[in-house]
């Protein structure tokens, strides 16, 4: 349906004068061209005035629904939007997972809407999770203003710096590893091993303790290779955070 069968659809629910939503070429045109109304039907044939005959407003545009600007006419009420203000749809962290340091992290964030462009920075304001140091996941809130309302939430992670592991020795029936213990902001270690280098089908034990630094691992099969690898673990928040995993090391069962 045309714009001018849907405003003559509107004008007849709402019982308007048909004036209101005459042909064009019969027209003054607000300097919101999109709304079509006769001075006529509101007493002349001159240009339609802003704040006086129709008025410009922003209906702000939320993360479940597009927003946008209209026009609506003071006399008879008829309403049209001119631009769409599409919905906030992504927020974007520059990172989002850091490996522990003992520096507050702190990423950048971009909202993309829902034609896939950039909001102005000054559309928003940032609230980040306090501390932001330790191992764990942390927060951030957008909150929108302006032409854009609602907030929405982003979250990272803090991870523990991974270890390595320092010697892999045959033992009969598997192998004795030993690593370097964490400094800090771990509860323990995690031991994986495999038959195949790229760690298919891995087994996996948990070692208990910070300070804690090796694992003999037996009822493996004599004469086979294993390939053995290490991380740390750290408990936060009622969650486990694992660092990336030690460089390889392999070793054959005696």
């Amino acid at each position: 349906m045309g714009k001018m069968m849907r405003r003559a659809a509107a004008a007849a629910a709402l019982g308007l004068a048909a004036a209101c939503v005459a042909p064009a070429a019969a027209l003054a045109y607000a300097p919101a061209d999109d709304l079509v109304h006769e001075r006529a039907a509101h007493g002349d044939f001159a240009p339609l005035l802003d704040g006086t005959d129709y008025h410009a407003f922003v209906k702000p545009a939320t993360p479940s629904a597009n927003g946008g600007l209209y026009t609506r006419c003071r006399v008879c009420g008829f309403e049209e939007r001119e631009k769409v203000i599409y919905r906030p749809k992504t927020v974007r962290l520059s990172a989002s997972a850091y490996t522990y340091s003992g520096a507050a992290r702190k990423p950048s964030v971009t909202v993309l809407n829902s034609a896939g462009k950039a909001l102005p920075r000054e559309a928003y304001e940032l609230s980040y999770a306090p501390g932001r140091k330790l191992v764990g996941s942390y927060g951030v809130t957008v909150t929108f203003k302006g032409d854009w309302a609602g907030t929405m939430h982003a979250n990272f992670t803090i991870k523990p710096k991974a270890t390595t592991l320092r010697s892999l020795k045959a033992a009969k029936g598997g192998f004795a590893a030993t690593w370097s213990r964490a400094v800090s902001q771990a509860d323990g270690y995690q031991v994986r091993y495999s038959r195949y280098s790229s760690m298919k089908g891995y087994k996996k034990v948990t070692v208990a303790g910070r300070t804690s630094a090796s694992k003999k691992v037996t009822g493996l099969a004599s004469g086979k290779r294993y390939y053995v690898q290490v991380r740390v673990y750290k408990k936060a928040g009622g969650a486990t955070f694992v660092s990336a995993w030690s460089p390889k090391k392999s070793v054959v069962a005696r």
